[in-house]
């Protein structure tokens, strides 16, 4: 469809065990390595605040019948959402 069609699903990853704050070699965006730089990359708990968040919005405002979620993998960076 388009960006503004209704979403018929959402994969939402895991913010648990997120593999910690990496080292600014360990960043692939601008913005990460700037929170690493400045002491401000979040941290486990913020993580799954957001993600806890996004998910109360999809529920709560969103007829969600596929709210999908992954299995967790140990120590990774897997913090994401993407819309279908």
């Amino acid at each position: 469809m388009n960006e503004t069609a209704l979403l018929r699903a959402v994969v939402v990853g895991i913010a648990d065990d997120f593999g910690g704050t990496p080292t600014v070699a360990e960043c692939y965006d601008p913005k990460s390595k700037e929170y690493v730089k400045n002491g401000a990359f979040p941290d486990e708990k913020d993580f799954v605040l957001a993600m806890d968040g996004l998910v109360s919005v999809f529920e709560k405002y969103i007829i969600l019948n596929c709210l999908l979620s992954l299995k967790n993998k140990f120590d990774r960076r897997q913090s994401f959402k993407k819309e279908l």
